[in-house]
């Protein structure tokens, strides 16, 4: 899904992080893009790549099928475009629909999006 927000990039970072805790998730890592690309000469507006994880549903997914793991952590990015912010998440379920997972997929999508729209 892609959302765009009415905020500046900073707020809705403050808010994401926000929203994550409050979702029960837990953030793994955060990619500072723009920093990256920096370094290597390269100039874009920010962006920043979560991965989030929730410690129950990595467990239930990776004891049900360990190749899942390959999915995992989820990632919601955050992004400027021509001085407007967006918000995009990972489709989880549709990656799990033809494993029988569906379930755990599903779930997970309504919990990142939430997280997406409470940061707009």
């Amino acid at each position: 899904m892609k959302y765009e927000s009415k905020d500046n990039f900073d707020s809705v970072i403050k808010k994401m992080h926000e929203s994550v805790t409050r979702h029960g998730m837990r953030i793994i890592s955060i990619i500072n893009v723009r920093e990256n690309l920096e370094r290597f000469g390269y100039n874009i507006m920010n962006n920043m790549i979560f991965e989030l994880s929730r410690p129950d549903l990595v467990y239930s997914l990776i004891n049900t099928d360990p190749d899942m793991t390959i999915i995992l952590p989820v990632r919601i990015c955050v992004y400027e475009l021509q001085h407007a912010v967006y918000i995009i998440t990972q489709d989880v379920k549709e990656t799990l629909e033809n494993t029988g997972l569906i379930k755990i997929g599903d779930e997970i999508d309504k919990i990142i999006n939430e997280i997406a729209m409470d940061s707009i």
